[in-house]
């Protein structure tokens, strides 16, 4: 019975030990909880703080990106606008491209008609030429028969005065068709020169000097300056200088304007 005492009393004691350990571990348990919520509170206090400040930079971007928006937007009517001025001045251009051909087939006309005239004058006066020296080779045979000594002197200054009278008209009129003919061949000349340059700068790219595409890397684009070029070039260009290759004024690969409706192979007519 002692025995029997003993052993309850020695199992209550041990297991009161282990109840205030229990509870001791219990405890230390609770206080870490209180410490890991504690420490999760102040993250959610400053995940809320973060999440707001993120809140108010998406609304700062938000308004910056609507403020950019109206800006591209504004940038593209200007846009639409400036290719349509560049449109009707290349239309006006072809206009007077025109004039200037129906000009110079009308300069070429007048040049074909004076060659057929100076080769009139040509002709007129190898005739009258053959003319005088038929007529002065009569007056020598005439006057050597009926004249003396005296006479054949006097017709002998009648054949060289006949003579250099003959060489001064034929040196006046050669003058005078050439002085003609060289003025008109360096009107026209001219003309051709200024004609063929603006053909070729109205349907080529000014930098590579090859026709524009109505597509691809060497479509027609235009620079603020309003200088045409192609895709490629301007760009190659672009990226080591920061100005037109014409006009030198101020450019980036951003000003770039891209003609839409633009046929390549009418833009020289």
């Amino acid at each position: 019975m002692d025995s029997i005492t003993h052993f309850r009393g020695s199992l209550m004691r041990k297991t009161k030990r282990e109840l205030i350990v229990q509870i001791d571990g219990l405890e230390n348990e609770l206080q870490q909880v209180r410490n890991d919520k504690r420490k999760i509170q102040h993250e959610f206090e400053m995940q809320t703080v973060s999440m707001q400040k993120i809140a108010t930079d998406f609304d700062i971007e938000i308004a910056k990106t609507e403020e950019k928006r109206k800006e591209l937007l504004t940038n593209l009517s200007n846009q639409d606008a400036n290719s349509s001025n560049l449109m009707q001045q290349m239309d006006q251009c072809t206009i007077q491209n025109r004039q200037l051909t129906a000009e110079r087939d009308g300069l070429l006309v007048q040049l074909e008609e004076l060659k057929q005239q100076k080769t009139i004058a040509q002709n007129k006066t190898l005739e009258l030429i053959a003319s005088l020296e038929s007529i002065a080779r009569d007056s020598q045979l005439k006057l050597s028969e009926s004249l003396a000594t005296n006479s054949a002197l006097k017709l002998q200054s009648l054949q060289v005065k006949a003579e250099n009278q003959m060489k001064l008209l034929h040196l006046q009129l050669s003058e005078k068709t050439q002085v003609i003919e060289i003025n008109k061949l360096q009107l026209e000349n001219q003309q051709l020169k200024t004609q063929l340059k603006k053909e070729e700068e109205g349907r080529s790219c000014p930098i590579c000097l090859c026709p524009w595409q109505e597509s691809g890397n060497h479509r027609l684009v235009t620079l603020p300056c309003g200088h045409l070029f192609g895709d490629g070039c301007v760009k190659a260009h672009l990226r080591q200088n920061s100005t037109c290759p014409l006009c030198r004024s101020r450019a980036k690969l951003n000003n770039l304007i891209y003609l839409f409706g633009f046929n390549a192979s009418t833009s020289g007519n």
